[in-house]
């Protein structure tokens, strides 16, 4: 939980205070100077940096089980039967659970 809260810290302070205010104070002067030509420089930032840092660094979770997810955001997987579990105590009415490590979830194509 604390990686959480001080990713969001992160992502509050750097993404929206500090690139919101940067705009607002160059957008004035920019517009001033370059006009309607300064919505390309905007639209630049958003492509170079913006959409490179959401595809390398946010993971895909569609079609993916809440388990997965899981693994996918922390090192154990919710549900899973415990490695050492005698099998033979295990009735027929039982469902058997197919423990997941966090490598085989990564490597799975949607």
């Amino acid at each position: 939980m604390q990686i959480r809260a001080r990713g969001n810290a992160f992502a509050t302070g750097i993404g929206n205070w500090l690139v919101a205010t940067f705009f607002a104070q160059i957008s004035p002067i920019a517009l001033g100077h370059i006009g309607w030509k300064y919505y390309f420089v905007f639209v630049a930032f958003n492509v170079l940096i913006t959409f490179p840092i959401i595809f390398l660094f946010f993971k895909e979770t569609k079609r993916v089980s809440l388990e997965d997810v899981d693994l996918l955001f922390g090192e154990r997987a919710l549900g899973t039967l415990p490695e050492n579990l005698n099998k033979d105590v295990l009735g027929p009415e039982q469902v058997h659970v197919e423990a997941r490590t966090k490598e085989e979830v990564e490597g799975t194509k949607i």
